[in-house]
């Protein structure tokens, strides 16, 4: 739809790209169009193929072609998968594996979100909004969490739920967090079939301890069936990504490598794109980009800001589909509690067309009937200009959201002077 910085690499790379969506875009030569969920049915490209009668192919069932029958992990969960499989992925990539590797974000360590590997060894991110995980047949499956999400697609959390147990079925061995009550029943309901790991549930095969915060740092120590596995350093704040790097160092173990091993790999762990990301940092002030979407993600992600030591988070939420919203305003009206400052922007609609009665109004009343006192802005100009009026030393601006937010931060940061 517009230019960005990874169509400029693609290009560098060799890949021919349009800029918006037209009929003459496919060629007369192309024997396959690949669409993800967001194209819609009536996309001038898709009707183009239909009529064509060229093959058209969702991009779940291209990942399951190349993924299916080779030594794949599959990372699944409604919070963290993103992060946990790119911590995996770089575990098996400083291990000299040379994993295969698709992800929902951007690894430093590769310089992008996808890597063609020489090895059978495949690290995915397994998509659940559209159901499309359950084309994957995983050697071995991590599942973060299940929460109610993408209720559009599913209709019910016991559908939600179904769609998970049958992933495990297909799975030669599960990793499941025992910390959420969804992920919890499913290890219980699938017995031996299920590793399992947590911070707070008293028992799992591997957990964490003694976790300390300093500044971006996080430090923890790792227990496999009781017994001391290794000492987990990472450069990610926040007690979820203690959660994400347990996760990944099971995943790890069943491929081979030692859990110390393994927790040395991560010690330079940068984080993905879009997920804690820092834009700016100067001795007063931190910019921080996040993916968070979610009323658990928001929590999460302005805790984890909150453990930095920054003298006031300042949180910018930008929701994302008017759906969400409907479904979840009263639970994000309770996700900001741990912010100093919240401002609210426009709800971004995705490919969505707007409900009737559905704004961001509707999270600002109930983060102020929990006793908050947000901000609504709209749009980029109105928020830098606030941000930068309230700006003290000691502040952590943190701007969440699944839209284009991140050009507000990428403005933020330039009006604060800009690098990182």
């Amino acid at each position: 739809m517009k230019e960005s910085a990874i169509i400029a690499d693609l290009r560098e790379g060799g890949a021919e790209i349009a800029i918006g969506h037209r009929e003459e875009n496919i060629p007369a030569d192309c024997a396959e169009v690949v669409y993800s969920s967001a194209i819609r049915k009536d996309n001038p490209e898709m009707l183009a193929a239909k009529a064509r009668s060229i093959p058209i192919t969702h991009r779940g069932r291209l990942l399951a072609r190349l993924f299916n029958g080779q030594n794949g992990v599959a990372v699944a969960g409604s919070h963290g998968k993103t992060t946990t499989a790119a911590m995996l992925a770089q575990i098996m990539e400083k291990a000299h594996r040379e994993p295969n590797i698709v992800l929902g974000g951007m690894l430093p360590l590769i310089g992008g979100n996808a890597q063609r590997g020489q090895s059978d060894i495949w690290v995915v991110e397994a998509d659940e909004s559209d159901g499309s995980f359950l084309l994957l047949e995983p050697r071995h499956t991590v599942i973060t969490n299940i929460e109610p999400e993408h209720m559009e697609h599913y209709g019910s959390v016991p559908q939600l739920e179904r769609a998970f147990a049958d992933f495990v079925k297909k799975s030669g061995q599960a990793i499941v967090c025992l910390d959420n009550p969804l992920t919890a029943a499913l290890a219980k309901n699938h017995g031996g079939h299920c590793l399992t790991y947590a911070l707070d549930a008293p028992v799992a095969d591997l957990k964490a301890k003694y976790i300390t915060h300093s500044g971006l740092f996080t430090e923890a120590m790792v227990y496999h069936r009781g017994e001391k596995a290794a000492k987990l350093r990472l450069r990610v704040p926040g007690r979820h990504n203690v959660a994400n790097a347990l996760a990944a160092l099971y995943g790890a173990f069943l491929l081979g490598i030692p859990f110390q091993e393994a927790a040395g790999y991560l010690e330079d762990f940068d984080g993905v794109g879009r997920r804690f990301e820092i834009l700016y940092q100067d001795k007063d002030m931190l910019v921080v980009d996040d993916y968070a979407h979610h009323p658990t993600e928001v929590e999460a992600t302005i805790a984890a800001a909150k453990a930095t030591g920054a003298k006031r988070v300042i949180a910018v939420f930008q929701p994302h589909r008017y759906s969400r919203v409907r479904n979840l305003y009263a639970v994000f009206g309770k996700s900001f509690h741990q912010a100093d400052i919240v401002i609210v922007d426009e709800i971004y609609s995705a490919w969505e067309d707007p409900l009737a009665g559905i704004t961001s109004e509707l999270i600002v009343e109930e983060i102020k009937k929990n006793g908050g006192d947000p901000l609504y802005l709209k749009g980029e100009t109105a928020i830098c200009r606030q941000l930068e009026e309230m700006a003290q030393p000691g502040d952590l601006f943190l701007l969440m959201g699944a839209g284009d937010i991140r050009q507000t931060a990428l403005a933020l940061r330039d009006r604060l002077g800009g690098g990182k």
